[in-house]
């Protein structure tokens, strides 16, 4: 196999050159301006997708590659990457009624992104501010327990705009109790502007209690409810937000033992053996 970096060197990188192991960077096979200056991940993610699939293209002859394949394959985007919805909230019920794809005055604004450690979320709030400049910023986040939550948590307390942190904890035998969590943010001496935190428990109360908050703000609040932290929250995230998320038969649930709502994540990052 042959390495492929994006345009800013990582630590990789380095190591090949060192080990003088052949390597391909993103901007070797494709053209794109400005690419050593990007801090934006999506367009990172694009340019070193885009050279897979050339390089693929050049070394076997039987994959063949059009400019059409490239476009169709970097307009995809998994769930859950910067994922930007609109919802419709029900206060009385404390329901998401329905999903409103082309937004409206009444529609909040929902992001998700699987950032759960410091450079990834360095990146999502560089981009929160590109993509929605000055709009304030609700946040429900859940992390593993072997992530640096303290660093974490200071990250989004000193980031641009954040008004509110609504802790969650995943079903997840690897999740942070949401007080733990919490108490961690208790110690801090300077909470930055975070108005409001509270420990919330479940994934879903913690979307809802977002949702419910940011829907007595509007229209006049402009305020947007980001998901972020572990991969593990994230499904039950989406369930609260009205997604139909798709599950695992009794018989996956009870091999993994583990009891979880969704025990296809059990698997996602358990060490190989």
């Amino acid at each position: 196999p042959l390495p492929l970096f994006p345009p800013n060197p990582p630590p990789p990188q380095a190591h090949a050159e060192r080990i003088g192991s052949p390597y391909f960077v993103a901007t070797d096979l494709v053209e794109y301006e400005g690419a050593a200056e990007t801090t934006d991940f999506d367009d990172e993610n694009s340019l070193i997708a885009m050279a897979a699939m050339r390089l693929v293209s050049d070394v076997d002859n039987r994959c063949s590659v059009t400019r059409h394949h490239e476009e169709q394959g970097i307009r995809c985007r998994p769930p859950c990457r910067f994922e930007a919805v609109d919802v419709l909230w029900d206060p009385s019920s404390r329901t998401v009624s329905q999903q409103s794809p082309g937004g409206g005055p009444q529609a909040l604004k929902v992001v998700l992104d699987v950032g759960h450690n410091l450079p990834a979320l360095a990146q999502l709030f560089a981009k929160l501010e590109r993509t929605f400049p000055g709009r304030p910023l609700r946040i429900v986040a859940g992390f593993s327990r072997d992530k640096d939550l303290g660093g974490c948590l200071e990250l989004i307390a000193a980031a641009k705009n954040v008004r509110a942190l609504h802790l969650v904890q995943a079903s997840h035998p690897r999740a942070a109790p949401a007080q733990e969590i919490l108490n961690l943010v208790m110690e801090r001496n300077d909470p930055g502007d975070v108005e409001a935190v509270a420990a919330e428990g479940s994934v879903t109360t913690g979307v809802h209690a977002a949702l419910q908050a940011t829907g007595e703000s509007q229209p006049s609040g402009g305020e947007i409810v980001v998901v972020c932290g572990s991969v593990f929250i994230m499904s039950e995230a989406r369930e609260a937000l009205g997604f139909d998320e798709p599950k695992d038969s009794d018989v996956i649930s009870e091999v993994a033992g583990l009891h979880l709502r969704n025990s296809q994540e059990s698997f996602l990052e358990e060490p190989r053996k």
